[in-house]
């Protein structure tokens, strides 16, 4: 692939949905490592093609190269907002950038930062105007594209099942 390899970023649609799941499937095996990531169910990637938020895509050539889930989480119990004390007013202001996946050929093309970039005013547009995340301490190149776009760390915990947890967090 050449350096001028064009993608183009828009909303997942329903008939993405199979696709985002294989290839969040294929990444957790090809990952081995729950501590750094463990594959979402097929309920909750189409949910956020249809209600909870929606579903960044970077497509090359009609193939899905990359995808990012945003997610509104408002008063769930795992609004990151809460670790941080966020008031009710700020929970619901609060999104998250949740999985990020580059297929493997597709790596090392900034697309974690395209797909960021281009969600983040989308959210910001609907309200939602804190843009948080967890990343694995040791998952450092998705911790530098987010600390690269302004996100700052706030906190480390225990998340998910007793993982430790790097919280990000970015005023929109």
């Amino acid at each position: 692939m050449s350096e001028e390899t064009v993608y183009t970023m828009r909303f997942a649609r329903m008939s993405d949905y199979k696709k985002v799941y294989k290839i969040m499937q294929h990444m957790e095996n090809e990952i081995d490592d729950t501590s750094i990531f463990v594959a979402d169910d097929k309920a909750f990637v189409k949910s956020h093609i249809e209600k909870e938020g929606f579903i960044a895509v970077a497509s090359f050539q009609n193939k899905i190269a990359a995808f990012l889930i945003v997610r509104f989480p408002e008063d769930s119990e795992d609004n990151l907002g809460l670790d941080l004390a966020f008031d009710e007013e700020s929970l619901y202001r609060v999104n998250h950038m949740e999985s990020v996946m580059v297929v493997e050929k597709h790596r090392g093309k900034l697309l974690q930062q395209k797909l960021i970039k281009f969600a983040e005013p989308i959210a910001k547009d609907m309200g939602y105007t804190i843009a948080m995340a967890t990343v694995s301490p040791d998952n450092l190149y998705s911790l530098d594209n987010f600390l690269s776009l302004g996100y700052k760390e706030v906190l480390r915990k225990e998340k998910y099942d007793g993982v430790v947890r790097i919280i990000l967090k970015k005023n929109l």
